[in-house]
């Protein structure tokens, strides 16, 4: 019988800094791969207290491509922000 293939991440801790809800998918694939996870979320996520900048981004930067925001979740929640009927962010 073959033996089964080691892994590069076989015993390799792995900090995991996302979102305490977002960690538990990516946790359970390092573990798939022998890896240790270890969640230890480091942001979080509030809408602001003023929508002023993010108005303004909304209607010149993202419109013309200059900023690309990288985390999933800022993109989500600024669509969800975008699509709001109580907010006219245009």
């Amino acid at each position: 019988m073959a033996e089964k293939e080691r892994s590069a991440l076989e015993g390799k801790r792995i900090v995991i800094t996302r979102r305490a809800p977002e960690s538990e998918a990516l946790s359970r694939q390092f573990s798939a791969l022998g890896a240790v996870p270890v969640i230890l979320p480091l942001v979080e996520f509030a809408d602001p207290d003023d929508f002023t900048a993010l108005d303004a981004a909304s209607t010149t930067s993202i419109a013309r491509r200059d900023v690309l925001p990288s985390v999933v979740s800022s993109i989500v929640r600024a669509w969800q922000l975008r699509q709001s009927p109580q907010r006219d962010v245009r």
